[in-house]
């Protein structure tokens, strides 16, 4: 057997189909133009540690990726390498790579560690020599890599007969194993259950790993039938089971699958359209998706190993077109690793007519097509629309059912919404029990055809109902739904696990409602109903036809229920996301001179702060490092930029680098060494440079010590972040109300932008005659991205701006006046308050309200880290009441609280700036009169309490609301 790290009898033997893999790995074919792989994460700490078991292993924290996991995937990462070096760039070029991985630590870190394999730095792309490794961004994708960490109730069901034991085989095993189940409960503590015997599975793995002593319980058995040896092999055999169960059932096997199949079919047929220059796609998954989505794809596979998977290799035959392989890959048993032919299902195999291994792609699409999920939403079972009706009686319906704007209401639209009005009445009234309703099948239950009624009593297609039309129907139908809100107020302990139900779906990064989370509907909607309830209780047997005013009603419960979105909305702000193309008016790097510290001072101090003794929580926030320009200057000699349009420059990284750094010093009374998930969050924009900017800060903050360590040549290890445009690059979401701010900045249309343009028309002018760009400020920056980037690689600036024919300028005023438009619109976004709140509005709550838990003592953190974008960075800054007026590229903010013995939580606002490249200071920033007027005590630091309330105004909890998104229009 070849030998592998993870199970199952033996430790290393490997799970394959085959009864051997080779020791060599296979090798590119020449035609070869893309290739995908897919990895299961490597090693990882057990879900919980055996009770009383001497341990010096697994410090990283439960199912955490281990030292030996990175070693794993590390050297996958090198062995792809090889595989690929005549086809993929040695270094990271976005044009031609994505990477994908799931929201778990464990597949993140395993993702980076096989990118460092892949792409050690070379040339351009290396930044600090003890640090061989470059930064590489990839998305978060939930849905198609973890599909049973997202609300979905299919999958939920698909996963009951496993989780409960009650497949016939693992009854059949609970049955057969009950004597050795019982024995490993009666010695942990814990359950007696196929779940807990893998749990234990994982701990003897990792002690196998780490020659820690096993307990004596294990090497001394007292079970019948049992020497240590045989117990040992017993426990192992547990290893996995529910994930490879999981795989084997077709329910389970289809959704975890389905997204991630679709999402391999459609780079195909993009490539097969001439639309998909990409030259290497990854993900980055867990074991029953890995191993479903191998099946899926006819691989004859049974279990997958830590940092195992799959490659598939699409080449461009002369002769036959599009073609494709598929291909294995294993460790052996750690640090190295093969990547070797996949055995077919015998329906693959058919297609595999020339020689047995490469299938035409057209063939492959059609076997493979009808596991494939477009929409993960509808086969999760989710009905959008239904979903938020089902949690109230929202803005939506209330407005649709009894509509005072003059607008229409069709028979289509009663259909739609009817049954959740209904549906609300019949429980509140016990007629229903919202506990076991089928919430996929509302509309065909019998107990609700009443709902049809409604229809039955409007004439013709479509009517209006307007505020003036007092009838009996109208008011009938008001005053019933007032009494159903109230009623629903009552229904606490029904409604509790369905409020959490209906929200819990929209976040792909949330699977557990929040710490402290209360019940929204006896504490929230109980208020939100208020002096109403009695009001149409008092009225429940007068006429019908009583006179109500609705829009008065309407208007108070919008005010109300936006209320109730705004508290529950802390948790959910990534419902519905759409993703919009990136704006033009993208973050554009630095100021006139070409490193001067953007601040409120005229100097920066050359040493940094220290940290309070007290201190209990920092937060900070960067800028991203030096980018390239948007676009090139035409004909200018150039040997540079080329990690491509807007990405990330070795200069970039080597700030970023340098502000980790400074960052460890400053914390290092206060965080752990190493990266620590209990007590650190750390969150990016999607954008390229956001993400290596913060990799590259995050290498400074944690060269790894001790057990992080696991390459002596690499001083650097993964730590993984959230990505959240909501809150770092609102712009890049669809937003609409953004889009309106953004607009007369993009167009120039703001006073002093209308000003700027024609006083500088002939410098514009000159810009554009000598570029092809049109005259503008959005260019004339690009220019100044240019120039400054120029400098910092010492390349010639071409004639002319080294000679120029432009009336009243030398060459060093012209280069002085191109630089003065960097960021321009940026800045511009952050000093006009449409934009800047915006920007700045739902950062400012995240900061808000980890405040509050800290306060609450639901908050054990110890740093929270954000990369994001100049308008984006300086307009918190603003609204954090720092004084400052532009920010230098790697440039931000922390923010320090200290728990006081004499004055509780108190907190103090801090700028850091790059000086110039490789080092950093962070230093005290210079506050705003009114955040001055609180800092009573020695003019720095502020009460938290006070605090909150002076930056509350400005906050955003509801960012669709705040973009002007009816999510159920959309």
């Amino acid at each position: 057997m070849f030998p592998l790290l993870i199970l199952l009898v033996a430790l290393f033997s490997l799970a394959t189909a085959h009864e051997s893999a080779p020791n060599t790995s296979a090798t590119l074919d020449n035609d070869t133009v893309l290739v995908f792989f897919g990895t299961r994460h490597g090693n990882r700490n057990p879900e919980k540690f055996v009770p009383g078991a001497p341990r010096d292993w697994g410090q990283e924290g439960p199912v955490e990726l281990t030292s030996f996991g990175k070693r794993q995937a590390f050297g996958f990462g090198r062995e792809l390498r090889k595989f690929v070096a005549g086809l993929v760039d040695e270094n990271f070029v976005p044009a031609e790579a994505r990477f994908f991985s799931s929201s778990a630590n464990r597949c993140q870190m395993a993702l980076q560690s096989a990118l460092a394999g892949l792409y050690p730095p070379q040339g351009y792309a290396s930044f600090d020599a003890g640090l061989q490794w470059s930064p590489v961004p990839y998305a978060i994708d939930d849905p198609m890599l973890r599909m049973y960490a997202v609300a979905c109730p299919e999958s939920d069901a698909a996963w009951q007969p496993i989780s409960d034991d009650n497949l016939p085989h693992l009854v059949n095993l609970t049955e057969a194993k009950k004597p050795l189940l019982d024995y490993i409960a009666a010695h942990t503590g814990w359950n007696a259950s196929i779940s807990n015997a893998a749990d234990l599975a994982d701990n003897v793995i990792n002690m196998d790993l780490y020659a820690a002593p096993y307990p004596a319980w294990i090497t001394k058995p007292n079970l019948e039938g049992h020497s240590a040896a045989s117990l040992r092999a017993e426990i192992l055999s547990f290893a996995e089971n529910h994930q490879i169960a999981c795989a084997e059932y077709a329910p389970c096997r289809d959704l975890m699958a389905g997204v991630w199949l679709q999402h391999v079919i459609s780079n195909l047929q993009k490539l097969q359209a001439g639309q998909n220059d990409l030259k290497i796609i990854g993900y980055a998954s867990h074991t029953e998706v890995t191993l479903s989505l191998m099946k899926a794809l006819h691989i004859v596979r049974h279990e997958i190993t830590t940092s195992a998977g799959f490659l598939i290799e699409v080449r461009r035959s002369p002769e036959a077109g599009f073609q494709l392989r598929l291909l294995d890959h294993d460790p052996n048993p750690v640090d190295d690793h093969v990547i070797y032919q996949a055995v077919y299902t015998d329906d693959l195999q058919k297609l595999a007519k020339e020689d047995g291994v490469w299938v035409p792609v057209d063939d492959f699409i059609q076997l493979i097509q009808p596991k494939a999920i477009s929409d993960w939403q509808s086969s999760c079972g989710i009905d959008l629309c239904k979903q938020i009706c089902f949690l109230v009686l929202g803005e939506r319906i209330k407005f649709d059912l009894f509509n005072c704007r003059n607008e229409a209401l069709s028979i289509d639209d009663l259909e739609k919404y009817a049954p959740c009005f209904y549906l609300y009445e019949r429980i509140t009234i016990g007629a229903i029990d919202a506990t076991t309703l089928d919430y996929n099948n509302i509309e065909e239950s019998d107990s609700l055809k009443p709902l049809f009624d409604i229809q039955d009593k409007i004439s013709g297609p479509v009517q209006y109902l307007e505020c003036s039309d007092s009838t009996a129907l109208f008011n009938s139908e008001l005053q019933r739904f007032l009494s159903t809100l109230c009623g629903v107020a009552d229904m606490a302990i029904h409604w509790d696990r369905e409020i959490v139900r209906a929200y819990n779906y929209q976040s792909a990064s949330i699977a557990e409602p929040p710490r402290g989370y209360r019940n929204p509907a006896s504490e929230i909607m109980k208020w939100w109903i208020g002096d109403r309830c009695e009001q149409v209780s008092s009225k429940r047997t007068a006429s019908l036809t009583v006179a109500v005013d609705p829009k008065e009603i309407f208007d108070e419960l919008s005010v109300r229920y936006t209320y109730i979105k705004n508290e529950l909305g802390l948790w959910a702000t990534e419902a519905w996301r759409l993703i919009h193309p990136t704006k033009k008016n993208d973050c554009l790097t630095i100021r006139p001179a070409l490193f001067s510290l953007a601040t409120a001072h005229e100097s920066v101090p050359n040493t940094s702060a220290t940290l309070d003794n007290d201190t209990v929580l920092v937060f900070f926030g960067t800028r991203h490092g030096n980018r390239n320009p948007e676009k090139f200057v035409p004909d200018a000699p150039r040997d540079w930029g080329q990690e491509g349009p807007v990405e990330l420059t070795s200069f970039g990284k080597r700030q970023a680098f340098g502000f980790g750094r400074e960052l460890r010093k400053f914390v290092a009374g206060l965080v752990d060494e190493n990266f620590v998930p209990a007590e650190a969050r750390f969150f990016s924009s999607s954008a390229n440079r956001c993400q290596m900017t913060l990799q590259a800060a995050l290498a400074g903050l944690y060269p790894p010590q001790g057990y992080a360590s696991f390459d002596a040549g690499l001083q650097w290890s993964p730590v993984p972040y959230a990505i959240d445009d909501p809150m770092l690059r609102m712009y890049a979401v669809a937003c609409p109300e953004s889009d309106a701010a953004w607009q007369p900045i993009s167009d120039d249309n703001l006073p002093h932008l209308v000003n700027l343009t024609e006083a500088k028309k002939p410098l514009l002018d000159y810009i554009a005659a000598h570029t092809g760009w049109n005259a503008s400020i959005s260019n004339a920056a690009d220019l100044a991205d240019n120039v400054i980037n120029m400098d910092l690689y010492a390349a010639p600036y071409p004639a002319w701006i080294t000679k120029p024919n432009l009336e009243g300028h030398s060459a060093a005023s012209l280069r002085a006046e191109i630089l003065s438009f960097a960021e321009n619109h940026q800045i511009a976004c952050a000093e006009y308050a449409p934009c800047r709140d915006l920007m700045a509005g739902v950062w400012l709550q995240h900061v808000i309200s980890n405040l509050q838990k800290l306060q609450a003592g639901q908050n054990d953190l110890k740093i929270i880290g954000y990369a994001s974008h100049t308008e984006v960075t300086l307009s918190l800054m603003k609204a954090l009441h720092i004084v400052r007026h532009e920010i230098t590229t790697s440039a931000g903010f922390l923010i320090e609280v200290r728990r006081s013995p004499e004055a509780g939580f108190q907190l103090r606002l801090l700028d850091h700036d790059p000086n110039p490249v490789d080092d950093h200071v962070i230093y005290q920033a210079v506050y705003t009169d009114d955040l001055q007027k609180l800092a009573k005590e020695d003019g720095v630091w502020v009460p938290v309490v006070d605090f909150i309330q002076l930056i509350q105004p400005k906050a955003i909890s509801d960012w669709q609301s705040s973009c002007g998104i009816d999510l159920c229009k959309q």
